[in-house]
């Protein structure tokens, strides 16, 4: 595991990037990074995602990975600047 592990995510984030860059649509290369990440994931068997992350060594090397949610975080900034921070908190300010 602790060969396949990271492997399989550097093989995959590679994939990944790449597929992102070719995409032109800004607002699609969200989706691309999502299917990428959906496919990468459906590779190798429950046996594996369970393995992977029922070992700790292997556990911290899928957290340290799982940069998805980083990614899409990156993309939504670039695209729609102060998105998150525009969002209305109840007892904050605005509509209630």
């Amino acid at each position: 595991m602790l060969a396949v592990t990271p492997a399989f995510f550097r093989d995959a984030t590679a994939e990944i990037e790449e597929a992102i860059q070719a995409e032109p649509d800004p607002r699609q290369r969200i989706r691309v990074c999502l299917a990428g990440v959906g496919t990468a994931m459906r590779r190798h068997s429950n046996a594996f995602y369970d393995d992977m992350v029922g070992y700790e060594p292997t556990v911290q090397i899928y957290r340290k990975n799982s940069a998805a949610a980083h990614r899409v975080h990156q993309m939504i900034d670039r695209r729609l600047p102060g998105a998150q921070r525009a969002v209305r908190r109840p007892g904050r300010g605005g509509d209630h």
